[in-house]
């Protein structure tokens, strides 16, 4: 999957961002919306959405980071 991404000069703002997720043939799997202390994965399949804070974010990527070395 290739991702490009320029984030230059960004500022999260009171409504976030907004990135919408495709597989690998362009078929949208989910929105990821990103604000300044929390995040809200909204899978395509799902009519629920996962809320999560930043810091728990944070701790899954490091561990993540942590299992890859």
């Amino acid at each position: 999957m290739k991702i490009t991404v320029d984030l230059e000069g960004l500022e999260l703002k009171n409504n976030g961002i907004i990135i919408h997720v495709k597989d690998n043939s362009g078929k949208h799997i989910g929105d990821l919306r990103l604000g300044q202390a929390s995040g809200e994965w909204r899978p395509t399949r799902r009519r629920t959405s996962v809320k999560f804070d930043m810091t728990e974010l944070v701790e899954v990527l490091d561990q993540w980071w942590e299992d890859q070395e």
